[in-house]
């Protein structure tokens, strides 16, 4: 099993199998890496020697839309979205995504605590 401390309290604290848990953190990831500027992203690859594996072995996202109709916290809607196709392909209950964002917060503050900031935000 990953020793990783964020993969272990996915697997422990959610049931969730290695696979799955690094699947989330692989999502979670790319769509940090997605939001922020490479300068802050190096920080989630020093924290996490196996992001890059673990990026490369998630569930793909489907893309944001843009254009059209927008409102108000539209683009929280389809993060939202998002997350719950990674899960779905993850065979992870989107009913979960709750209790894994707060393990996930949970998990940084304890191990990664000048990384918290940043993922309040996404997570």
């Amino acid at each position: 099993m990953n020793l990783d401390p964020l993969i272990q309290a996915l697997c422990t604290r959610a049931s969730l199998n290695a696979s799955q848990a690094e699947g989330v953190a692989g999502v979670l990831l790319t769509k940090l890496k997605e939001k922020l500027p490479a300068s802050e992203f190096c920080h989630f690859l020093a924290a996490f020697p196996q992001a890059e594996e673990w990026m490369i072995n998630a569930p793909p996202l489907p893309p944001l839309k843009s254009g059209g109709f927008a409102f108000p916290g539209m683009e929280k809607l389809q993060l939202l979205n998002q997350m719950n196709q990674a899960l779905k392909a993850l065979h992870i209950p989107s009913s979960q995504a709750m209790s894994l964002g707060q393990i996930v917060k949970a998990s940084i503050r304890e191990h990664h605590p000048h990384l918290e900031d940043v993922v309040q935000n996404l997570v």
